[in-house]
């Protein structure tokens, strides 16, 4: 597929131009570069940022375009004489029924670091004794992909 700016090839396979252009000066950015990333100890850390406003507005507000994009594409949808129909929330997902629903992708992952580890360590507290999971899929530890919106998760 070819990219065409009304140009000819003549016109970009030419020599350089002698007319003078103006130079351009970039503006002094304050920039303190960090050697190494170190999260304050003791007193000093703090728990009270919290993303979960950030991910739920964004949601919000990208939730009426992408609803109107995905009506289109799946308006006509069918398998085995089902037609796919839009559900509001990720909480009224029927297993078995042809759907679609919008909300943002969650991992839930193990490995990742955990506050309540970093606490307990800080203040040597013991921690609880580990759970035994009910269910791992992909053998030990696996990672689990969710769809989740204001409603709830939804597990992929």
């Amino acid at each position: 597929m070819a990219i065409t700016n009304g140009a000819g090839d003549n016109d970009l396979l030419s020599e350089p131009s002698s007319q003078p252009f103006p130079s351009l000066t970039r503006k002094p950015a304050s920039y303190s570069p960090l050697t190494d990333f170190t999260l304050p100890k003791g007193e000093a850390r703090h728990y009270q940022q919290q993303y979960a406003d950030m991910y739920f507005a964004r949601l919000a507000q990208l939730k009426p375009s992408v609803e109107a994009l995905a009506a289109e594409a799946w308006s006509d949808f069918e398998i085995a004489s089902e037609t796919a129909r839009k559900v509001d929330r990720a909480l009224d997902v029927r297993q078995g029924e042809l759907c679609w629903v919008i909300g943002t992708i969650y991992m839930e992952m193990p490995l990742k670091p955990n506050i309540l580890d970093d606490i307990g360590k800080e203040h040597w507290i013991a921690a609880p004794p580990p759970r035994v999971k009910f269910l791992t899929p992909g053998g030990l530890g696996g990672d689990q992909t969710m769809l989740e919106d204001e409603s709830g998760r939804l597990r992929l």
